[in-house]
């Protein structure tokens, strides 16, 4: 059971929530805000603002009100006046990051597509792509309690992401995953917990508390940060070697500023294939990393056009036997790398891309 304390703040005035265990001490300079609380390794907080002590409350700034100068040369705008301290406890999912809730808008206006709202519900996500090392861990558990795989992973040492897998395996992964930190399994085929074969039937409880992979929604709300319209994650409209791990194509690409129209200088090594550690680049905003470039990562949703029409959590279509993919890789120039792509990405969910060397995944977790 989740349980939600909260302190509400004003300008020389704080309320106290009833449970009195989460205390505002103040707000100090250049808006730092402090409180005390018991230690508890199982407590998460969010950071929360409104115009209004009633609310609505708000934990992205994509919420501001915006102030255009099309008819007016004097402006009056409303900022942020009350905030608090919201505390969340249970199980936090080590390696992971929260995904608030709500409406979001996916797509970019006028780029690739035009934008649409889906409403994603709250969910944990993987920080990194799935290492080699977690995924030996769980697979050699696995193999022994009744899964069975058609590829055994690889990757270029324990730290960088594991590749050649393909969707069906990823799934079983995850079911392991789930069935050996006793969480509820996510995928069946039939009745039956899905561990063995390629089955055309697998079927997804999507508000279950074990692993599975992103739907597209998901993921592409995860990758944007909480910054919408923008052509790369993080609110970026161009992309360089700084931020990811790709091919450069400066001379097709002008959103593309890599500093050599090769691969990336850190992953040239001599070694097959040229993905980088985990990590190696800053995170959006959200606290995750190589949501672009380094591997492609496989999704929950079949194959076929975007849904773009107001959707709760969409899984995608259901008429193809295709999957897909998103994020780029280490082999592909910037346009694979783009937030948005359409058509989208799609494979056989029998594909492994091992001699391409591209191809990996990360989990997400219902919130509970």
């Amino acid at each position: 059971m989740m349980r939600r304390l909260m302190a509400l703040g004003v300008v020389g005035l704080w309320v106290v929530g009833a449970i009195g265990e989460v205390v505002v001490d103040g707000v100090h300079d250049n808006g730092v805000l402090t409180w005390s609380a018991p230690v508890n390794p199982a407590a998460r907080y969010d950071i929360e603002w409104a115009y209004d002590a009633g609310g609505p409350w708000h934990r992205t700034f994509q919420n501001l009100q915006h102030i255009d100068a099309f008819n007016d040369t004097q402006f009056v705008a409303r900022v942020p006046m009350f905030f608090r301290a919201v505390q969340s406890t249970g199980p936090v999912p080590l390696g992971m990051a929260y995904i608030e809730g709500g409406d979001s808008r996916l797509g970019q206006d006028g780029f690739a597509d035009p934008g649409f709202t889906n409403y994603i519900s709250p969910f944990w996500i993987d920080r990194t792509e799935i290492t080699l090392d977690l995924w030996n861990n769980v697979f050699q558990w696995a193999i022994t309690n009744g899964y069975q795989f058609d590829n055994p992973g690889f990757g270029v040492s324990n730290r960088h992401p594991v590749i050649d897998v393909s969707w069906y395996d990823a799934v079983k992964w995850c079911n392991a995953r789930s069935e050996r930190e006793g969480l509820n399994l996510v995928y069946f085929s039939g009745l039956f917990a899905y561990k063995t074969g390629q089955l055309a039937s697998v079927t997804m409880i999507h508000n279950r508390n074990g692993y599975r992979l992103p739907t597209n929604a998901e993921w592409e709300k995860a990758a944007r940060g909480g910054r919408e319209g923008y052509r790369f994650p993080g609110g970026a409209t161009t992309i360089g070697f700084e931020q990811a791990n790709y091919k450069g194509a400066t001379n097709v690409y002008s959103y593309d500023l890599a500093s050599t129209n090769d691969f990336h200088p850190a992953a040239v090594d001599g070694d097959f294939p040229y993905t980088l550690p985990v990590g190696f680049f800053p995170p959006n905003e959200f606290g995750l990393y190589d949501m672009a470039g380094n591997v492609d990562e496989w999704l929950w949703d079949p194959g076929g056009a975007r849904i773009t029409t107001y959707a709760v959590n969409p899984t995608g279509n259901t008429n193809t036997a295709l999957r897909l993919y998103r994020g780029g890789s280490w082999r592909y120039e910037a346009e694979y790398l783009r937030l948005i792509n359409e058509p989208a990405f799609q494979a056989a969910p029998t594909s492994t891309f091992a001699a391409a060397g591209t191809m990996g995944f990360r989990t997400v977790r219902s919130d509970w």
